[in-house]
């Protein structure tokens, strides 16, 4: 099982005959980090469905940059498959034509994204778009619906392509007609 309990999957927490007849079951006190429901749907059985979730965006490189390319590592509670550029968006300021261009399993709850940073400068952060593509034991990301995974809290790069500029060359020491 995973460090904060229950691992992303689907439990069976008791079956019964008969009929739940007021169909109240409570979850009460359960690990931190993870998002839990109950499922009632098959007859005679109560069960834990545990959704995976993402647990980290974070700065792969340096930061401020004026990289034409940059990364960042995504971090999810369990091991995921489904990942690809399609989960990921950008929020940007000041920038424009960046692109998500890449994703790498580095395990399988750990990813490796690479984005182009476009041109101008402002900031960039990486954010997950849940579609509900992203699995775990069978279940998709933050729970049942399309969006109930989507993480807009990550670091950001600051992007500076602003070019030096020179306002003034001073020479000092030696008089340049050599007649000092």
């Amino acid at each position: 099982t995973a460090a904060a309990g229950f691992a992303a999957g689907t439990y069976t927490l008791f079956t019964y005959t008969g009929a739940l007849t007021n169909n109240i079951v409570s979850l009460g006190s359960m690990p931190a980090g993870r998002v839990y429901a109950i499922d009632t749907a098959t007859a005679g059985q109560v069960k834990l469905i545990v959704y995976p979730t993402v647990s980290a965006i974070v700065l792969a490189g340096a930061d401020p940059t004026n990289a034409t390319s940059v990364n960042f590592t995504a971090t999810f509670n369990d091991s995921v498959t489904g990942v690809d550029t399609a989960d990921f968006t950008l929020t940007t300021t000041g920038v424009s034509g960046a692109s998500v261009s890449s994703v790498t399993p580095v395990s399988g709850a750990v990813y490796t994204v690479s984005v182009n940073t476009g041109s101008g400068s402002g900031t960039l952060r990486l954010d997950v778009a849940d579609n509900n593509t992203i699995l775990s034991g069978g279940n998709p990301l933050g729970g049942p619906s399309a969006g109930d995974g989507t993480f807009t809290t990550g670091q950001l790069y600051t992007i500076d392509k602003t070019p030096p500029i020179v306002s003034s060359i001073n020479l000092a020491g030696l008089d340049p007609t050599g007649d000092a």
